[in-house]
């Protein structure tokens, strides 16, 4: 126990019906330079926060 550092309780987030609907919109949010991506962009996965990181990346013409 001494060579514990911290403990931490970390939930999944819940997913409403409204949050669901509010994903399809967050494209309309890249404007102007800016993009943004997450998990939070699909279901709060690693996998969610890569596919929306790389199309934040192709708005400004990168490739994967």
């Amino acid at each position: 126990p001494e060579l514990v550092l911290a403990r931490m309780v970390y939930e999944h987030p819940i997913y409403t019906r409204a949050a669901v609907d509010a994903q399809h919109r967050l494209p309309e949010l890249n404007r102007g330079g800016v993009a943004f991506a997450g998990a939070y962009h699909g279901w709060g996965f690693h996998e969610d926060g890569c596919r929306s990181g790389a199309a934040a990346a192709a708005l400004w013409g990168a490739g994967w």
